[in-house]
């Protein structure tokens, strides 16, 4: 998979996910420089019926400590399909980034795969991927 960073787009972080539980988060950090590349949170409702998620995405490019970080945001709710990648996705593009695929619905391996590349995008020659889970 391959990530493009589109110039001038940087979304905003939406407010709604300070009452979510965070259930999922993914870190990428560069494994030569050891600086933090993507930061991704993912959050739910805390009901059990709750059935919106949430993304939050921070980019810190390695190359230059003075360019901008890129931010985004992404949700989705409904059922039968992953909706954390799908949260993801969106959130991806609002950071402005496109993918060469598109990762909405295909899982976390479509999520790392995603960040990884993103990484790649921003400078990273050896990404590590670092996965918590609430």
């Amino acid at each position: 998979m391959k990530a493009t960073k589109i110039d001038g787009v940087n979304g905003a972080i939406n407010i709604k996910w300070r009452d979510k539980e965070l259930v999922r988060s993914f870190t990428v950090v560069d494994g030569v420089e050891g600086s933090r590349v993507v930061d991704c949170r993912i959050y739910c409702g805390r009901s059990r019926n709750s059935s919106m998620v949430y993304c939050l995405l921070w980019t810190y490019p390695i190359s230059d400590f003075l360019e901008v970080c890129n931010q985004g945001h992404g949700s989705a709710g409904g059922g039968n399909y992953d909706k954390e990648s799908a949260s993801v996705g969106e959130a991806i593009r609002d950071a402005g980034f496109e993918l060469s695929e598109r990762i909405d619905g295909a899982g976390e391996g479509a999520i790392r795969s995603a960040l990884e590349a993103i990484a790649r995008e921003l400078g990273s020659t050896r990404p590590i991927i670092v996965a918590s889970y609430a």
